[in-house]
């Protein structure tokens, strides 16, 4: 795995330069999945292109770092953040690094990405993500009803001299084409094994790199496991052999609403150095956190509050549990209604909370006005005692190794605790 060095030297390619209304999508579309910072930086990348040309000089890295502010380290995570939407491709030599700017997708393929409409509703929520799809697609002429009367080229142009081909493959590099997806947690290798001994597929589609992205992607964004696919693919293929991918889709849906799944949430891996306290509040439910500080189950009615609040806010888990915690303190153990946890972490997110750090470095800033870097809230109220206590001994333990689930619920105890007067 290739690592940056501040040392290091880079070039930066282009297709197109950007017009507005690109800039208008990253903003609007991008802009949520991404970060500020992530944005900042393609945007960086196109402004080192010179007028007219498609190709910048050599930069060093040294000098981005210090344009932007960014650490060696930030800079690697929004790298990464920018590959995996597909805005750009990375490509190394000899620790020199070229950084292929790619087209900025129209909102039309932007919407038709399920993996990138599925990472827009997790950073928003969907009903803002529909508000999002309604403004940049509906046009206000409605086109359904008007004759197309467009000419065909050979309408117009008719070839009489012989044809001359030209490969151009070798000299163009493959532009915006939605993003890419490679399963860990899949064995492509069993799926065409299974596909291969029920004879599904044909030879020319089992060694096809379209199957390969198509299982892929799908796969990951299910959750579909490699006899789950093979059965989608079954239900869809003809005696032909011919696979009909739009119906391969409708059945992959099928399946996994048997399974009784919730939504898929696209998150943003963790890194191996992840805050302790993050990693504990995204792998615990809410209603262990109920157990392990009261030694009481939540209520039936309880749990749905929990899982409409997920379904509904887009937030995460991690999210979640920080607001939960924070609420059991506030209101003495109290589970209040839907409306009083939605109208808490609609303010988080408009100071602009997203992930469990965000959460808690909101809390941070409610108690230290200094630090603050999120719009300021109207809630005055101090921080509760649970947090402050729980934040003093997370510093003496940040550098031991993380624990067993059950070893963290003990060594957070205090974390649950409020401080008696």
């Amino acid at each position: 795995m290739h690592k940056i060095n501040l040392s290091d030297s880079y070039s930066v390619m282009i297709e197109k330069p950007l017009c507005d209304y690109d800039r208008r999508t990253l903003n609007a579309l991008y802009l949520p999945i991404v970060g500020v910072k992530a944005i900042n930086l393609f945007y960086s990348f196109h402004d080192s292109i010179i007028s007219n040309e498609h190709e910048s000089h050599v930069y060093n890295f040294s000098i981005l770092s210090r344009r932007l502010e960014f650490s060696q380290d930030i800079l690697e995570v929004l790298l990464n953040k920018l590959e995996a939407v597909g805005l750009i491709e990375t490509y190394c030599l000899n620790n020199f690094y070229v950084f292929y700017v790619k087209d900025v997708l129209t909102p039309s393929k932007f919407f038709k990405d399920e993996l990138l409409y599925q990472a827009l509703i997790s950073s928003v929520t969907k009903e803002e993500a529909e508000k999002l799809a309604l403004e940049m697609l509906v046009r206000r002429i409605d086109l359904a009803g008007y004759e197309n009367i467009t000419k065909r080229f050979d309408e117009v142009y008719s070839i009489e001299e012989e044809i001359n081909h030209f490969d151009v493959d070798a000299l163009v590099i493959e532009g915006a084409n939605g993003i890419k997806v490679k399963n860990e947690n899949f064995n492509y290798r069993h799926f065409i094994i299974f596909a291969s001994a029920l004879g599904l597929l044909s030879e020319k589609d089992l060694n096809s790199s379209e199957l390969e992205e198509f299982v892929n992607r799908y796969s990951f964004l299910y959750g579909l496991n490699e006899e789950e696919m093979k059965e989608a693919f079954a239900c869809s293929v003809n005696t032909n052999k011919q696979v009909d991918y739009e119906e391969v889709k409708k059945h992959i849906k099928r399946i996994y609403n048997n399974k009784n799944k919730k939504l898929t949430k696209v998150v943003e891996k963790k890194s191996d150095t992840a805050d302790e306290r993050v990693i504990y509040l995204e792998s615990t439910t809410p209603e262990e956190i109920v157990k392990h500080k009261y030694n009481e189950p939540m209520v039936a009615s309880e749990i749905a509050t929990m899982d409409e609040l997920l379904k509904t806010t887009g937030i995460g888990i991690g999210f979640l549990n920080t607001v939960l915690i924070y609420v059991l303190e506030e209101r003495n153990g109290e589970i209040p209604t839907y409306n009083y946890f939605n109208k808490i972490i609609q303010t988080w997110k408009r100071a602009g909370v997203r992930t469990t750090t965000d959460a808690l470095n909101y809390l941070d800033n409610l108690n230290n006005p200094v630090k603050k870097t999120y719009t300021k809230a109207k809630v005055k109220k101090a921080v509760p005692t649970w947090y402050t206590e729980y934040q003093e001994e997370n510093k003496k333990n940040l550098d031991s190794k993380i624990k067993t689930k059950e070893e963290n619920i003990e060594d957070l105890e205090e974390f649950f605790k409020v401080k008696e007067n």
